[in-house]
């Protein structure tokens, strides 16, 4: 099956190829490419032919101008999860812009509400302008958080108290992992 005739950019800012194996070992290659503000997807190609089998590992390999080239790995319980709630585009322009793909993959699947410390309540209120927006429940210090959409291990992300401040927290990998540890910092006087 050929590609679609959808021209990337020639010059990109990133490329990101796809690269979806299935079951009866068909493989399925298309790829993504951002300029700017500008994103391109090109149409799958299937070798040797369209898969009749389940999906069973996505590579995600991502070259960025001036980083050293990433590559990653979902599985495709993963991938079918993100298809079948239609959360791939989102999905694909994140890893685009440097995302994680496996904690993103997760955040992603994992119910709006999530109570990672105790009684603490967090709840996703907007995921627009290039970041994730979250009230928080139950602490005596944080109401809001806010995390960017192609946030990296170690890159920062909001925390906003109750007394007004804005704090910057660590990402782990993970939404609940990062607001461990930065709750932990928040609780030292």
């Amino acid at each position: 099956m050929a590609a679609s005739t959808i021209q990337l950019h020639a010059d990109p800012d990133v490329l990101l190829v796809v690269e979806i194996r299935t079951a009866d070992d068909c493989v399925g290659t298309f790829s993504l490419t951002c300029r700017g503000d500008d994103r391109l997807q090109a149409g799958i190609a299937w070798q040797p032919e369209p898969p009749y089998r389940e999906t069973i590992e996505v590579r995600l390999q991502r070259t960025a101008r001036g980083a050293a080239p990433t590559e990653q790995v979902i599985s495709g319980d993963a991938w079918r999860a993100l298809e079948g709630n239609d959360l791939e585009d989102e999905f694909l322009d994140r890893v685009l812009k440097g995302a994680d793909a496996q904690g993103l993959a997760f955040e992603l699947l994992t119910p709006e509400s999530t109570q990672p410390d105790g009684d603490l309540l967090i709840s996703k209120v907007s995921s627009a302008h290039g970041f994730d927006d979250y009230d928080v429940k139950g602490h005596p210090k944080l109401h809001r958080l806010t995390v960017g959409h192609g946030i990296q291990k170690g890159g920062l992300f909001n925390l906003y108290c109750h007394d007004g401040r804005k704090v910057g927290g660590s990402w782990a990998g993970s939404l609940e992992a990062s607001l461990k540890r930065s709750l932990k910092q928040l609780s030292k006087p």
